[in-house]
């Protein structure tokens, strides 16, 4: 396992009265988080904590997941929608309000599975939660099983309810983001083949001198 050493950049001491920006990295966040968590700190207002929440996310965390139609007995992707994966979403709450808490309660209704997050936060004037719903049908073959995928939607939309990710249920928003991912995959593409193109003139001259 991966050896995460604190942050000297995190200054924990003044945790609870700055404004928090997410890290732009997975790595950089599991860093910030695990530092959060061992303060425990609960002097952070709803306020405070929403309006940190709420702020935009780093591209490096979000991903892509494509909305497809069969037509035609082809299955063609009809635009992608931007979403943040489980384990991000509970380092970005073990980050901005550590001693956070989930709790799900699952139930079959006919051919669906229905699960109801509650989501809590406990802050310096409170502790506050948030409702939210998934569904999958029973015989869903999504990656974990329908059970797994339900609770991650609803997940997903109990934490858009304390403002994170809120801006991804706007299309017009959610594919301004997913724009913004594509031109930087692209950037970083072509980056690396610049890298890999100095590194194969560089080797060709050494050798060109041995």
């Amino acid at each position: 396992m991966e050896n995460l050493k604190m942050n000297p950049e995190v200054d924990t001491q003044n945790y609870s009265k700055s404004s928090l920006h997410l890290p732009s990295s997975l790595r950089e966040l599991r860093i910030a988080a695990c530092q959060a968590k061992s303060t425990q700190v609960r002097e952070r207002t709803l306020s405070e904590i929403i309006a940190d929440l709420s702020k935009p996310i780093p591209l490096g965390l979000i991903s892509l997941k494509p909305i497809t139609k069969k037509i035609n007995n082809e299955v063609v992707v009809l635009k992608r929608v931007p979403y943040i994966k489980v384990y991000i979403l509970s380092a970005i709450f073990d980050y901005i309000c550590p001693g956070w808490e989930k709790k799900d309660q699952a139930d079959y209704m006919g051919s669906e599975v229905c699960v109801k997050t509650t989501l809590i936060i406990h802050a310096s004037d409170g502790s506050f939660s948030r409702d939210a719903f998934g569904t999958e049908p029973v015989s869903s073959k999504a990656y974990g099983g329908p059970l797994l995928s339900a609770s991650a939607q609803s997940f997903r939309r109990a934490a858009s309810l304390f403002g994170l990710g809120k801006y991804f249920y706007h299309d017009g928003t959610a594919q301004a983001t997913v724009k913004k991912i594509f031109a930087q995959s692209q950037t970083n593409e072509k980056n690396d083949n610049e890298q890999e193109r100095d590194y194969v003139d560089n080797l060709s001259l050494s050798n060109y001198h041995d």
